[in-house]
């Protein structure tokens, strides 16, 4: 109990101090907020504990004044990282104050007793509340997911470069607006459901990334990258894009484009730039809007590249003759794409002032006079047909 029911040295000379602290609760007592046992008193003290102290879940760090050292309840959830072992090791529970790894819930402090150098996850799952660091951290191979904020240094970088890493963040990651943070997914699954302060997120060649929350950075993915909730930067996308979100920025496009989630709808709030390695892809499962993608840039587009039409009919949808559709509407403009379209369907388009439409030329199985001939051929009893198409 408080007071009385703990072990208490007292010293009437000096006290010089150091080698291991373990302080441990039992008898199923549990302290409360705002509990304080001082269990050394003495005339004097010199040095400190340096080997390793254990103390439970929940306690503030242990305080030492010229004549005592007490240990008080703090908030209940927070496990300290002290690199103990000197290894950096996140999975090494001999570098927790609790003496293991943070399990469900806690609030994990990696800041307090070290500072720098790089925290290596390297397995695992850790699923914990809030976070704060003053270490890069490096997820080679573990599940990290963190339920709450995550408090970072300027300069910070949190890196991801093992196919078994993954990483989700819920909370506010970057909750001081530090400088310079950034955010590097070489390989693994990271998903960005919160809000992300960064100065810059890198998703990786073999990286595959969802950002469902608000994201305030600069963007370049060479992987796979889902947007289907809002960004402020400019994204560059050198690998595979796809989502139903909002950029607040220039969105620039070297490489394979799907904006929608079968279908659905991009707000390019800047400009749109594709490039000529860029590769468009817009699916139709009907006329009105919402059943076809759209990308609304308020700015200017740059047309280039390739425009890729994809038909889906697994709603009903089989198209007709003059079927049009807006896919894309702009401020502004410049250039023009190639157009390609799936399952035998053509289309003619159109670029105007404010938008690039398209118009149903030809829809599979439909006969065209002038354009289709069609020749049916019997052998031996078995019927073929032959459609040759474009015959004069």
């Amino acid at each position: 109990t408080v007071g009385t029911g703990y072990d208490q040295l007292s010293v009437t000379g000096n006290a010089t101090l150091g080698g291991d602290l373990t302080i441990s609760e039992i008898n199923g007592f549990k302290a409360a907020p705002l509990n304080s046992f001082t269990y050394l008193t003495t005339a004097g003290i010199s040095g400190d504990f340096g080997g390793k102290r254990i103390f439970p879940v929940g306690y503030a760090l242990p305080q030492t004044t010229a004549t005592q050292q007490r240990i008080g309840y703090g908030d209940g959830s927070t496990i300290f990282f002290d690199n103990y072992a000197g290894n950096s090791d996140w999975n090494d529970a001999s570098n927790w104050s609790a003496g293991f790894v943070p399990t469900v819930g806690l609030d994990v402090d990696t800041a307090t007793l070290i500072s720098g150098g790089t925290i290596v996850i390297s397995g695992g799952i850790h699923e914990i509340n809030n976070l704060i660091t003053d270490s890069n951290i490096t997820n080679s191979g573990g599940s990290l997911v963190v339920a709450g904020s995550i408090t970072v240094p300027d300069g910070f970088i949190y890196t991801q470069d093992n196919a078994a890493a993954s990483a989700q963040f819920d909370g506010v990651f970057n909750n001081t607006l530090a400088t310079g943070v950034s955010i590097n997914n070489v390989d693994g699954s990271l998903d960005l459901t919160g809000t992300s302060n960064s100065a810059s997120v890198n998703n990786g060649l073999a990286g595959t990334m969802t950002i469902a929350g608000l994201t305030v950075a600069d963007i370049v993915n060479d992987g796979s990258m889902v947007i289907d909730g809002s960004v402020t930067g400019d994204v560059t996308n050198n690998g595979v894009l796809s989502g139903s979100g909002t950029v607040t920025g220039y969105v620039t496009n070297g490489g394979e484009f799907n904006p929608g989630n079968s279908p659905g709808t991009v707000i390019v709030d800047g400009d749109l730039n594709l490039l000529e390695t860029s590769i468009l892809n817009i699916e139709i499962a009907g006329l009105q809007a919402g059943l076809y993608d759209e990308l609304i840039v308020t700015g200017n587009v740059l047309l280039d590249g390739q425009l890729n039409v994809i038909v889906d009919n697994t709603g009903g949808y089989l198209g007709a003759l003059n079927d049009s559709f807006n896919p894309i509407t702009y401020a502004s403009s410049s250039g023009e794409v190639d157009l390609t379209a799936t399952l035998g369907y053509g289309y003619s388009l159109t670029i105007d002032q404010n938008k690039l439409s398209l118009i149903t030329t030809l829809v599979p199985g439909l006969f065209i006079p002038d354009v289709q001939s069609d020749v049916v051929t019997l052998v031996d009893s078995t019927q073929s047909i032959t459609v040759i198409e474009n015959v004069d």
